[in-house]
């Protein structure tokens, strides 16, 4: 699923953990945080180590709606949050994952500084 999703954004998928999950690309970093109240999806800006909550943004600034909140009958819970992100993503998102940065303009909240959560750009 993520990985489809990586390659037809020209992204580098990895597994930092078991809770983490992260698309790397050239200027920015989507991490994908599993605990136990669900997933937390964040954008990395490498150049200035910024952190921003991209699915806050998604759905209050873009409007983007999340798909149904339970699963199909057998499908982990953690697959199904990844899923309902990505789509997420997808629908409101693809200026982003294709590079653009304009978006921040519209981004509404303080941005958190994380120079050490990056380990390396690539």
């Amino acid at each position: 699923m993520l990985s489809n999703f990586a390659k037809k954004y020209a992204l580098i998928y990895s597994i930092d953990s078991d809770n983490e999950i992260r698309l790397l690309g050239d200027k920015y970093i989507i991490r994908f945080v599993l605990d136990r109240e669900g997933i937390s999806t964040t954008y990395v800006d490498l150049d200035s180590s910024l952190l921003y909550d991209i699915e806050l943004f998604m759905v209050l600034t873009r409007k983007a709606h999340l798909a149904p909140a339970s699963p199909e009958q057998g499908e982990p819970q953690d697959a199904f949050e990844c899923k309902r992100v990505i789509d997420l993503i997808e629908q409101a998102g693809r200026d982003i994952l294709n590079g653009g940065q304009d978006w921040r303009k519209e981004y509404e909240w303080p941005p958190l500084h994380v120079s050490g959560l990056i380990k390396e750009r690539h």
